[in-house]
């Protein structure tokens, strides 16, 4: 692989959740709010709570085994942590972007609707912190060094994740690193300062701003699913969905044939009887004898359930697994044709992560870069003043940010496993309560955090509620 394209695909970060969308994906966009509307009393043979990748997936596979869902969703779009739209006249992603070669059940979904994907354009200089300030550094000799910190902090995955999908093969070697972050992990190999500087920002910015509230084996479960390698690593962001990742979500929707309703948050799950009543926030009440709930892991605690969640998914929601407190995904409009960059920040500093995706018609460059502590990302001031420390020469005309730590309906960014939560949730986190089961990309077995985590959960929860009908 190219070096410097392997250095921005280690920089960019994936918003949950991890994200371009042309007419005929904003046209799908609408398509949910008409589609078959019946009177709340209608007959359901499921509901289906949210209308990501989770609950897209969900719907469709009750559909496919003879049953009719309900799809209710809070916002106005379908999508939930995945949101592609338009800004500077240009396709941009939100939320959720990156394809990994082995997300081999999205490219299965891609393959059945006939969908493709696109590529990023490599940057031609690398900037990272050093003791003296940002500096663009040799991407050859620093992307080599940064393999070799990666291996070392994920050094032994290939034993306690010998089967990566299934993370519990090896409980008992799980067992010795789980309650370990990332932070705990870097001090354990006494890294340089140097080494520090390259490595230790990635790993704050993809725990949410602190590599103290990463888990190791959340990031080393990736690591064996890439195939323990570097190579494999820095394919985490090959590829993404033309024409916007929504296109993907809204074809498995339509398979599904579901009434699906938009603006509609749910407020309260209860289950009596052999049925489960769904209460909107609006006061309209749905009834089926199952429901798959397959909102962000964060908001259960947002719904009230009766009979109240089992202890690991209650303790799971206080705890959260979308990250926090820095998860915000920002395109910037920079002024004038600036030479492609890949930035990785330091720890703390307001700028964690940014590239250069490309240019616009008038010479502009747009760039992605993903929020650290501190910065206030409704400034675009504040914003112009932290990529100023990174390239003093930029100049930032125009952006568009979501922030999905302060979203209303995520309540989080993409899912990323705090230490001892593996083993404090696998695998009670996929037992249904009663006739309810879950669905997110926060809890799979696999690749959490991830389109493919997310439709592995949709799956697994369609098939339980079809079993319980």
């Amino acid at each position: 692989m190219n070096n410097s394209r392997s250095l921005s695909r280690r920089t960019l970060i994936r918003a949950g959740g991890a994200t371009a969308l042309g007419a005929g994906a904003a046209t799908a966009l609408a398509r949910p709010a008409a589609a078959r509307h019946r009177a709340p009393s209608a007959d359901y043979d499921a509901i289906v709570i949210g209308a990501g990748f989770a609950g897209a997936t969900a719907a469709r596979d009750l559909r496919d085994k003879g049953l009719r869902p309900l799809v209710l969703e809070a916002r106005d779009r379908i999508g939930g942590r995945v949101w592609s739209t338009t800004h500077f006249g240009e396709q941009i992603e939100l939320g959720g972007t990156w394809l990994h070669p082995n997300y081999h059940r999205t490219y299965a979904e891609m393959r059945r609707y006939g969908l493709t994907t696109v590529g990023d354009v490599a940057p031609t200089t690398f900037i990272v912190p050093t003791e003296s300030g940002y500096r663009p550094v040799d991407p050859v000799a620093t992307g080599a060094r940064m393999d070799e910190l990666l291996g070392q902090i994920f050094d032994g995955s290939r034993q306690y994740f010998e089967r990566p999908e299934e993370p519990l093969f090896r409980a008992d070697l799980l067992a010795k690193v789980d309650r370990l972050s990332l932070a705990d992990r870097m001090t354990q190999l006494r890294l340089s300062t140097q080494d520090l500087n390259l490595i230790e920002g990635q790993m704050a910015t993809y725990s949410g701003g602190n590599a103290a509230q990463g888990g190791l084996t959340a990031l080393a479960q990736w690591w064996a699913l890439c195939g323990w390698t570097p190579e494999g690593w820095n394919q985490m962001n090959a590829a993404r969905v033309k024409n916007g990742a929504v296109t993907l979500i809204q074809a498995i929707l339509d398979g599904a044939q579901a009434d699906v309703r938009l603006s509609t948050p749910v407020a309260k799950i209860s289950e009596a009887g052999g049925r489960v009543t769904v209460t909107t926030k609006s006061g309209a009440q749905f009834s089926a004898p199952v429901a798959v709930v397959a909102v962000p892991l964060n908001k259960w605690k947002s719904i009230q359930f009766s009979p109240g969640l089992p202890a690991v998914h209650a303790a799971a929601t206080k705890e959260g697994v979308g990250i926090r407190p820095i998860a915000a995904k920002m395109w910037i409009r920079l002024a004038g044709n600036l030479e492609r960059v890949a930035v990785q920040g330091a720890a703390g500093d307001p700028i964690a992560s940014m590239f250069t995706h490309g240019y616009l018609s008038n010479g502009d460059s747009l760039m992605i870069a993903i929020n650290g502590p501190g910065l206030d990302v409704t400034s675009k001031a504040s914003v112009d003043a932290a990529i100023k420390r990174v390239l003093p020469d930029s100049r930032v005309v125009d952006m568009r940010v979501q922030d999905w730590a302060n979203d209303p309906f995520s309540d989080g960014g993409w899912g990323m496993r705090k230490p001892g939560q593996m083993l404090r949730q696998l695998p009670a986190i996929h037992q249904p309560h009663g006739r309810i089961t879950f669905a997110n990309g926060d809890m799979p077995s696999g690749w959490i955090g991830s389109f493919e985590g997310a439709i592995e959960t949709g799956a697994r929860a369609a098939s339980q509620a079809a079993a319980l009908v």
